[in-house]
This record gives C-alpha cells, structure tokens and sequence, in this order.
C-alpha cells in the first residue's frame, strides 16, 4: 500500500508544477508495481500524527 498526500498549494505557486510532475511519476510506479494508493489531505495527517489537525508542522 502506498498512502500519498493529496496536493494543497496556498502560498508557494511556483511549485506546483515540479511536485504534480514528481507525484505523477510516484503514482505511476505505485499503479505499475499494483500497490493500493490512499491519499490524504495534509489535514487528516496532523489529525492522525497529533490528535489535533491544526497543529504545526513541528
């Protein structure tokens, strides 16, 4: 299985471009190797890491 965060850009625009690239190769090979993907907002990772989903990064 192979669980992804799902794309959020707010401040940094000029990325989006490079990481949809990167995430797209990532997505590929996992489909190609017939691994289950589960994708999760960066929300839902905080939630599940740290009980709160707005906690920081830190």
């Amino acid at each position: 299985m192979l669980a992804i965060e799902e794309l959020f850009f707010f401040k940094n625009s000029k990325t989006i471009i490079t990481v949809s690239q990167a995430r797209g190769v990532i997505l590929l090979s996992a489909q190609n190797y017939g691994l289950e993907i589960a994708e999760y907002t960066p929300l839902q990772v905080k939630l599940n890491l740290s009980g709160y989903g707005r906690a920081t990064k830190k």
